[in-house]
């Protein structure tokens, strides 16, 4: 409990750095086997990797490759002696030394940030979605001129997000959106998404179908397993409790704001996915902001006793959801 109501800097950063370390370890040792795409990863990188480096851009335009600069930089990588294996672990720390900065530089309970961070399957996607954890890491670390309304940086983060996972241009919409005043706006957008969600899921479909020309994205769209709606309400309580808290969460830090219209357009984006798999992805690079603003609204609270109790209360839930859910499920340690 001193970690979660402590004002001390200095021990709020042994517990991060504590904390990092340990979630390095965990990606650095665990078993390759891990999650759906990362043996295929470490295949393509053993062919690409074999491939002479001076014909590598045309061998990859020959077999039109996707996001072509992720596997020149792995090529890059092997070429300086890196192997395959490695550059996996590298890729993934790499993500979580840009969530852990997010965490250090905007997170006032470091605690809730990190177990949200975990339970909500984030550590564990990063483990097998190796591009997009790449492209979300870039993400990250564009917030900070998002924030501070840096225009220029923000676009060169963002286009370079999106030359390792094109999705990651969608974060362009968060410019314009994202110091929104919060309203019975938001309400509305999410009434009419839900109903546009239920009643032309089949003209949606044929739209992202149109718009996606990418093989591996027509996976997501031709899989018949549409996620439930079980990462929705998640996200939607998430939001909402926040709302109701929201005055004092911005009198507190009106920059909290930010949080508020990125996690909820990561909910409209979620509520799509309840259909159509590929947009789960996709609402990823805003619901990433969720483990920011839970824990800076739960910091909020003047009364220490309810601060601690309802600490208490989120991490049993949130350990819960993470057995439910079974993200950790398949992980082994490579020993």
């Amino acid at each position: 409990m001193k970690v979660i109501l402590t004002k001390n800097k200095i021990t709020e950063n042994i517990f991060l750095t504590l904390a990092a370390f340990l979630m390095m370890l965990i990606v650095s040792l665990r078993n390759l086997s891990f999650g759906t795409d990362t043996l295929v990863y470490v295949e393509k990188f053993k062919e690409y990797n074999s491939i002479d480096f001076s014909r590598i851009i045309d061998y990859l335009n020959k077999i039109d490759e996707k996001d072509k600069t992720f596997y020149l930089v792995v090529r890059a990588l092997n070429f300086i002696g890196v192997e395959e294996s490695l550059i996996v672990v590298l890729f993934s720390i790499l993500f979580l030394i840009s969530v852990f900065w997010m965490i250090y530089k905007y997170s006032n309970n470091t605690l809730i940030s990190i177990t949200l961070f975990i339970c909500l399957g984030y550590l564990f996607f990063s483990l097998t979605g190796l591009r997009q954890t790449f492209a979300l890491t870039f993400i990250i670390i564009s917030y900070k001129y998002l924030r501070e309304r840096n225009i220029y940086k923000f676009i060169i983060l963002v286009l370079l997000a999106s030359l390792f996972h094109s999705t990651a241009l969608v974060f362009l919409i968060a410019y314009p959106l994202v110091y929104m005043k919060l309203g019975i706006k938001h309400v509305v957008v999410l009434i009419i998404a839900f109903l546009i969600n239920i009643l032309f899921n089949t003209q949606i479909y044929s739209l992202l179908k149109n718009f996606i020309f990418n093989e591996q994205y027509e996976y997501y769209l031709n899989n018949k397993e549409s996620l439930n709606y079980s990462g929705f309400l998640i996200q939607l309580s998430i939001f909402l409790f926040c709302l109701l808290f929201k005055k004092t969460s911005l009198t507190n830090s009106p920059k909290n704001i930010t949080f508020y219209n990125l996690i909820f357009i990561g909910l409209i984006f979620q509520l799509f996915a309840t259909n159509i798999a590929v947009v789960f992805r996709i609402s990823l690079y805003f619901s990433i902001f969720s483990i920011i603003l839970f824990s800076n609204v739960i910091s909020s609270f003047k009364d220490v006793y309810i601060k601690i109790l309802v600490n208490i209360i989120v991490i049993v839930i949130l350990i819960m959801y993470l057995f439910i859910s079974g993200y950790y499920e398949g992980y082994t340690f490579n020993w």
